[in-house]
């Protein structure tokens, strides 16, 4: 009997450790990597392709006009998790995803080198807008959920590289990000 209840406490004790690190490394709305959860799934699987030529797709994501969703409608979790499922989705089961901030988002997949999927890139941004497009029919919320995307698919050498591909990645989704904005502004005139 005591050995059955000090391995109760024991299971316990390592269950709640494993919950801790769950919180410590997700977002508690999205469920997604946080920051710190990202760069070290990131260095773990980087590890796993350490000495072979390997490529990364990486995606910057800012879910467009939170702060007017969450401002008029009272919705921005809904519309955040919401950008949140369309990445996951989009990234498919190779993709780390991540939320960085509250409405920035990552996702990245890693290959050795002649596994890239051909059109990957295409494929990423098409299978993400189809499910914002899906996402809004069905929902019929009172505002339109969109998303600026920059995706980068270059190789990498190291996990110190990352930063800089994501500036690349980052510079790409604000160039897209104006392009929403002054469509959106025409629509208006």
């Amino acid at each position: 009997k005591d050995f059955m209840m000090a391995m109760s406490q024991i299971l316990g004790i390592v269950r709640n450790q494993s919950q801790l690190y769950d919180m410590y490394i997700r977002d508690s709305l999205t469920g997604l990597y946080n920051r710190r959860g990202f760069y070290g799934e990131l260095a773990s699987r980087m590890k796993s392709l350490k000495g072979k030529k390997c490529y990364i797709f990486l995606a910057s994501v800012d879910l467009d006009h939170l702060k007017s969703i969450n401002d008029t409608h009272g919705h921005g979790d809904v519309a955040i998790r919401a950008v949140a499922d369309a990445l996951v989705e989009a990234a498919g089961d190779n993709g780390i995803c991540a939320r960085f901030g509250g409405d920035e988002y990552v996702a990245v997949c890693l290959w050795n080198e002649g596994k890239v999927p051909e059109d990957f890139v295409a494929g990423f941004q098409k299978r993400l807008l189809l499910w914002i497009d899906d996402w809004n029919q069905a929902e019929n919320k009172p505002y339109e959920l969109g998303a600026s995307t920059g995706v980068i698919l270059e190789p990498i050498h190291d996990v110190d590289d990352i930063d800089e591909l994501m500036k690349k990645a980052d510079d790409n989704m604000y160039d897209c990000k104006v392009r929403h904005h002054s469509i959106r502004a025409r629509r208006r005139v």
